[in-house]
This record gives structure tokens, sequence and C-alpha cells, in this order.
């Protein structure tokens, strides 16, 4: 997967964190999903932001963050958690389609 931006994963989450920026959240978590992916995430904090997004009142970045947490762990325990809350059903239907489960 391509990045969009050569923003660093600390400014990335930064943004994440703040409203006062033009760019849109969902492409600020895809960033952040790509930078784990890839392994540039030494410290850990990208994918520890990925998981406390699974729990975001905006279901697009739940989706996000679980697609690329599952890519790069299935074993995460976050992820079983996510998978057992009734408001994220239609979105695992989604998801498990696009992911070929």
């Amino acid at each position: 997967m391509k990045r969009k931006t050569e923003l660093s994963l600390a400014f990335l989450l930064d943004l994440l964190g703040r409203d006062d920026h033009n760019y849109s959240s969902c492409m600020l978590v895809n960033e952040v999903g790509i930078i784990c992916l890839s392994g540039e995430d030494e410290d850990m904090a990208g994918r520890n932001k990925l998981i406390s997004l699974l729990t975001d009142a905006n279901p697009n970045h739940r989706a996000i963050a679980f697609s690329f947490l599952y890519l790069i762990d299935k074993e995460i325990p976050a992820l079983a958690e996510f998978r057992v809350r009734p408001e994220n059903q239609i979105l695992l239907d989604m998801i498990d389609e696009n992911l070929g489960n």
C-alpha cells in the first residue's frame, strides 16, 4: 500500500488528537495503518493508537483500525473484543467480505 502523505507517525498521531487541520481523519488513520503494516512503528505508538480507535465513535475509524490490526496480527486480544460488540456487527460483515474471511 502506498501512503498519501510523507507526514511522520508522530505528526499523524498528533493530528488525530486534534480538529484544527484540513486532513480527512479517515486518511490519517489509514496513514497510521500503512506505517504499522510496513513495520515502521518501532515503539508501537501507531499500533496502540489503532487499538484505541477500535472503540472510537466514528465507525469508519473503527473499521479502518480493525482491518489494519487484523493484517498486522490476527491474535491481538482487542480484535476479539471488537468482534463481540453488537455495534460492530455491520462493520464486521463488510470487513470480513473485504478481507476474504
